[in-house]
């Protein structure tokens, strides 16, 4: 895992081949679990999309599917 994510972070999305800037929105203590807003639509989801680190990577809570996050 890279640096810790933390509430208020402004960070890009990658899912699915899309691209979008976004903000942390919630985190938990540990920077494990996050809930990520943006603008728009980004692999099925609207506005908001929940993930987990596993493994050094975060993934999309529902489908399991690699979700690349980048501090900016």
């Amino acid at each position: 895992m890279t640096e810790q994510l933390k509430k208020g972070d402004r960070v890009r999305i990658k899912l699915h081949g899309g691209i979008e800037e976004g903000v942390v929105m919630l985190a938990s203590e540990n920077g494990r679990s996050l809930m990520l807003a943006f603008e728009g639509f980004l692999g099925g989801y609207v506005g908001l999309i929940p993930i987990l680190e596993t493994d050094g990577s975060f993934r999309d809570l529902f489908t399991n599917t690699l979700v690349e996050v980048t501090k900016l």
